[in-house]
């Protein structure tokens, strides 16, 4: 029971976790989350979403790759919100290519991040959680809190929330 949830969590992070973008620096006065990361022992993703301090112009994509018994396939998408609070953010995406569910295209999901720091003895310490793909964004979602957050196998998130 207890590898059910976080399975349930990364076929939804598979869904639409997303990107191409790397972990470089923002420029200045923007917020950001970027990186990549391994959970589930089999789901890869990166993101790369920018966006003014306010969350104006949000720009960047995402990709998710998928390697489980259960689920296979690759998910890109477009940033479409970003909300940065500190060491959280709310990324919204629109899907735009789905080998794993090609239903998943032009629906929206929402990925969660908390960023506790690079990782420590070589253990990743950073969090996600997602929502499943929906038809159109749901309205305040972008600002929403999350459940359930669920730890990296490995790799690294950073956010930037510019002043």
């Amino acid at each position: 029971m207890k590898r059910k949830a976080p399975l349930i969590a990364a076929s939804a992070i598979a869904a639409f976790a997303l990107s191409g973008g790397s972990a470089s620096a923002a420029a200045g006065g923007q917020d950001h989350v970027t990186g990549s990361a391994i959970i589930n022992a089999g789901i890869h993703f990166e993101i790369s979403a920018h966006s003014g301090p306010l969350g104006e112009d949000p720009h960047g994509n995402g990709r998710t790759q998928v390697d489980l018994p259960e689920a296979q396939g690759d998910t890109q998408g477009r940033v479409t919100c970003l909300n940065v609070m500190g060491n959280q953010a709310v990324v919204e995406l629109r899907i735009e290519r789905s080998t794993q569910n090609p239903a998943f295209v032009g629906q929206y999901s929402y990925l969660f991040f908390q960023d506790n720091g690079p990782p420590a003895g070589g253990q990743a310490v950073d969090l996600v959680g997602s929502t499943q793909p929906m038809p159109m964004p749901a309205p305040m979602s972008c600002h929403m809190p999350v459940g359930e957050l669920f730890p990296f196998d490995k790799g690294n998130i950073v956010i930037k929330d510019a002043p």
